[in-house]
């Protein structure tokens, strides 16, 4: 039961981690956008 407990807790985190790392990218890629601009 532990365990099972452990793994959820992985696995929120890891998803707070690629959610955080998609928005980052995701502002950089619209700055790099706007800077290629005229």
């Amino acid at each position: 039961m532990h365990e099972q407990k452990h793994l959820i807790n992985l696995s929120s985190r890891l998803a707070r981690r690629a959610v955080f790392a998609r928005f980052c990218w995701h502002s950089l890629d619209l700055e790099s956008r706007l800077l290629r601009k005229p």
